[in-house]
């Protein structure tokens, strides 16, 4: 079964510098069950990241080297 989440930042702005991005799409995949990754919005407010099996939470360990390469914190919501 599929399922879809949002990270979302919270004061609104994603600030990826480089290749952060990249990294952070590498990293979902491998430490969640994760098969696509991808930025929403312009500019992107959102990370879309749609996983296999039964929804869970995302690590706490991963969350936060996430929230690194984004430069802010980011909390889970609904995909819209």
């Amino acid at each position: 079964m599929a399922y879809e989440f949002d990270l979302v930042a919270a004061d609104g702005t994603l600030r990826f510098a480089d290749d952060a991005f990249n990294r952070a799409a590498f990293l979902l995949p491998e430490f969640q069950p994760a098969t696509q990754v991808t930025l929403i919005g312009t500019p992107p407010s959102r990370i879309r990241v749609r996983a296999q099996g039964s929804p869970t939470e995302v690590a706490p360990g991963l969350l936060e080297r996430i929230e690194a390469l984004a430069g802010t914190s980011l909390r889970r919501a609904t995909a819209e």
